[in-house]
């Protein structure tokens, strides 16, 4: 992935509350679940179809399909 995709994770990041103490901040989940379809192992796609299938009422359905296309991956695999 790029430097322009780094950027945006960053910017992009989202704090998963998990106690008072540990914070810690995530890549947009639009991106990861893209990212995992375009490292393209079974693992990863597992994950991703995973992310996918536990997040899909919070996912941005237009921003996941954006950053399928830019990695230039199928998310027709996340639809089981």
């Amino acid at each position: 992935m790029s430097t322009k995709h780094h950027v945006y994770s960053v910017k992009r990041s989202l704090e998963v509350v998990l106690n008072d103490k540990f914070r810690p901040r995530i890549a947009p989940l639009e991106l990861q679940i893209a990212y995992k379809l375009w490292l393209g192992s079974e693992k990863d796609i597992g994950d991703a179809v995973f992310l996918y299938e536990l997040f899909k009422p919070v996912i941005n359905r237009e921003e996941l399909k954006k950053w399928c296309r830019e990695l230039n991956v199928n998310m027709e695999v996340l639809r089981k």
